[in-house]
């Protein structure tokens, strides 16, 4: 289920589903896991992969922060990261022991449970667990274990994917299909686009200039709902918000964005 069909089901303003204690819970994933599970896998091979894999799984998971490194001589170095700058990142081999699966590490200077799971090729994904919603270690280790190839370091060529239409015709697209809409204009990391692409149903996303994408949506939906949780879950600064009945008005509106 994407991330508007539950804003449209769950109206009532809670946050993500919260994990509940490992022995309440079954072992496997539940159907909104192997969901996720299967659109990480599907990213396309990018240098952004392995962060908007980190900010699908953040809502999910409920860490604090999160980041991918990879062993380069006495140092594990971020090169992926949610939650966190990859500057304040990083760890000492020394402080990282780990046989397999998630395992927590032992490090008692930190004021967080850390956890760290092997990606292989030398990279490990370290999670900052959220004191306040604990995630269940089976689950998230099966989660990690279904998309640990997209969490890996990009190399090569990119993936290609289909042209990103001209704004106008992106505009003018969701108006034939969907008639009167709402929009928000956003702002944040690369990977923004991929990321919202990823876990969008109803709504439709495009890149209108670096770090700032437009979202548009059904006018049913409620956006202060919509807001505070594309704020909450990906970290998005919300630049502007409108309603618009036809195509030009909300081509007006975005204009001054696109100029960014």
């Amino acid at each position: 289920m994407g991330l508007l069909s539950r804003v449209a089901l769950n109206d009532n303003g809670t946050g993500p589903v919260k994990q509940g204690s490992a022995s309440s819970l079954p072992k496997v994933l539940d159907e909104m896991g192997e969901a996720l599970a299967e659109r990480i896998t599907r990213l396309p091979r990018s240098p952004s992969r392995a962060e908007s894999a980190l900010n699908l799984l953040k809502p999910y998971i409920g860490f604090k922060a999160a980041f991918c490194a990879v062993e380069e001589g006495d140092r594990y170095i971020p090169y992926a990261a949610a939650g966190i700058s990859t500057g304040k990142a990083g760890f000492d081999k020394k402080d990282v022991v780990i046989s397999g699966g998630l395992e927590r590490l032992d490090i008692p200077a930190s004021p967080y449970r850390i956890w760290a799971f092997a990606l292989g090729n030398s990279c490990v994904l370290f999670l900052y667990e959220n004191p306040e919603n604990p995630f269940t270690v089976p689950s998230a280790g099966s989660l990690l274990a279904k998309i640990q190839a997209a969490l890996l370091p990009f190399t090569g060529r990119a993936e290609k994917t289909a042209e990103n239409p001209g704004v106008e015709d992106f505009v003018s697209a969701y108006y034939r299909d969907k008639g009167p809409f709402r929009g928000l204009v956003l702002a944040g990391d690369a990977g923004l686009v991929p990321t919202l692409t990823a876990v969008l149903s109803s709504g439709r996303v495009t890149e209108l200039a670096p770090g700032v994408c437009l979202l548009l949506y059904p006018k049913p939906l409620n956006e202060k709902l919509i807001v505070h949780r594309l704020t909450e879950s990906f970290g998005v600064k919300v630049l502007s918000g409108f309603e618009a009945s036809g195509i030009a008005g909300a081509l007006d509106h975005i204009e001054q964005y696109r100029k960014a």
